[in-house]
């Protein structure tokens, strides 16, 4: 009698925590204010200090709750498409032509009766060529003709040779890597090094036929090297700043077809792109000057893994072509899809940076809702370098663990009542 009273003691506990679970499990997490629409990371704290941590974050985050449209824009005037047909005419100062030679080039130099000065040569640090019995002669920056021009009056200014009978040549053998700096509305602003070349290919160009042509140390390289430019950039009005001189590129062409001036670059170019202040879905897209692909983090996991090697998360992440958007990556973690009963109400979370805010967002979905409203920017967001995304299970799913965790429970209590 008294055993049999211990088991339906024992039978109500479990059903009493059974329905204290279930509660907590339809609980909405406290780490989602949806008044203020921030989402705050869970802490172990006491609440005061909890509020006050929750009240420093708000200012750098916002949370977009599943029902409320997202823009990566705060007003509504940055709503118009970008229209790349009525861009502003190329200013009258012609863009600079050739390719300006930069510290680190390998040149040839052929004079005609010179014989003692012909050679190979590279241009030094400090961008002057050395040649015998000649002072140091500044040519970087200089394009090859223009170059020719000053070693011949460098010939002539030193009594080398009379002017009207010095003939000069110069070749290029190797263009070497460069440093840049580049500004404003790109993924990765900063310095970045273009033309990079390995061993075997600097032995091939060494042996190859001279020439001038290096597509790697151009305009559209350089923003490639920069992570690419942002979709709120403003591609038209880009500017180029090389010792104190300015010029203005139009780039618009690139995601038009029309014919684009591809800058060559030498060292210590700077680069500006502006950034328009709304974002243009027209540019999210691989292209020269975009981000061929994006590494994206992504979680669907239904049990915490106790291991990166079982939750198959590796070093790289997850690479996507540029222009995914939440769905695609959603379908691509498998988070869509399965018995509806079950995986209807799933939902995933985007934590994403908007460059145009400089603040954290976490954008809410409803899986199918998403798929329902796939056509509508505004509900299906385009995914940047660097974002992250992660699923979470339905109701349906949280009930079912629960009734395995009572499994595991009562399994082992009824086999020590076995045993005895």
């Amino acid at each position: 009698m008294n055993r049999k009273m211990e088991r339906i003691r024992i039978l109500h506990y479990l059903i009493l925590l059974c329905l204290l679970l279930a509660a907590c499990s339809h609980l909405p997490p406290d780490n989602v204010l949806p008044a203020e629409r921030y989402y705050m990371p869970q802490r172990e704290s006491p609440l005061q200090q909890q509020r006050d941590y929750q009240v420093r974050l708000a200012n750098n985050s916002r949370y977009i709750a599943p029902e409320q449209p997202y823009q990566r824009y705060s007003t509504a005037e940055y709503n118009a498409p970008l229209d790349l047909s009525q861009t502003t005419p190329a200013p009258a100062r012609a863009l600079p032509a050739g390719i300006p030679l930069a510290p680190g080039d390998r040149v040839r130099v052929s004079i005609v009766e010179g014989e003692e000065f012909n050679g190979d040569y590279v241009i030094n640090r400090d961008g002057t060529l050395r040649l015998p019995y000649l002072r140091p002669l500044p040519i970087a920056g200089l394009d090859l003709t223009r170059a020719e021009q000053a070693l011949a009056r460098a010939l002539v200014e030193e009594g080398m040779f009379r002017a009207h009978f010095v003939q000069v040549s110069l070749l290029n053998l190797l263009w070497a890597p460069v440093k840049v700096q580049v500004a404003g509305a790109v993924f990765q602003p900063g310095q970045v090094q273009i033309n990079n070349r390995s061993a075997e290919d600097i032995a091939q160009q060494l042996t190859a036929a001279s020439g001038d042509y290096a597509p790697d140390r151009s305009l559209t390289a350089a923003l490639q090297a920069a992570g690419g430019i942002r979709p709120d950039a403003d591609v038209s009005h880009i500017t180029l700043l090389r010792q104190g001189q300015r010029w203005q590129v139009d780039l618009s062409g690139i995601l038009t077809g029309n014919p684009v001036p591809d800058i060559a670059l030498t060292a210590n170019d700077t680069i500006e792109v502006p950034s328009s202040g709304r974002f243009h879905p027209e540019l999210v897209r691989p292209s020269a000057i975009t981000p061929p692909g994006m590494r994206v983090f992504i979680s669907n996991l239904s049990v915490p893994a106790d291991s990166n090697a079982q939750a198959s998360v590796n070093e790289e992440g997850t690479r996507l072509p540029y222009g995914t958007q939440l769905l695609q990556a959603t379908v691509g973690a498998n988070c869509v899809g399965g018995s509806s009963s079950v995986n209807s109400s799933r939902y995933v979370v985007l934590a994403s940076y908007n460059p145009l805010t400089r603040r954290s967002e976490v954008i809410e979905r409803n899986i199918e809702r998403l798929v329902r409203d796939a056509g509508r920017d505004e509900f299906n967001p385009y995914l940047l370098p660097g974002d992250a995304l992660a699923c979470y299970d339905s109701q349906a799913s949280d009930l079912r663990d629960i009734a395995r965790m009572v499994t595991d429970i009562l399994l082992p209590l009824t086999l020590l009542k076995t045993l005895r």
